[in-house]
């Protein structure tokens, strides 16, 4: 799944507030949004970014910043390595990495 982050940008007169989603109705999709669910999203969303640090850590096992690899693919083939990357519920650099180092290991 690809979301569009233009489809959830705050603009200055927007305000938000903390509700209660098991006293509110809140409908998502063609179903009731309850605190379970969104327990559930939070959880999914920490296991998904857990370890991350802004900017990341380094990768090299010391204190300096990991080498980059820069690659060109065709925009179908970047397309599905996305797709896959989702489905595995990572990003495309760690979805690459990790099909890498598998290749080379």
């Amino acid at each position: 799944m690809t979301i569009d982050p233009d489809h959830y940008r705050a603009t200055r007169e927007a305000s938000f507030e903390d509700i209660d989603l098991d006293q509110e109705t809140v409908i998502v999709g063609d179903r009731r949004y309850t605190e379970a669910d969104a327990a559930a999203d939070a959880a999914r969303l920490e296991a998904r970014t857990r370890g991350f640090s802004r900017g990341g850590h380094s990768l090299s096992g010391d204190d300096t910043h990991s080498p980059k690899v820069a690659t060109v693919l065709p925009r179908d083939v970047r397309d599905k390595v996305r797709q896959r990357a989702d489905a595995e519920g990572m990003g495309v650099s760690k979805w690459l990495r990790r099909l890498i180092e598998r290749e080379v290991a």
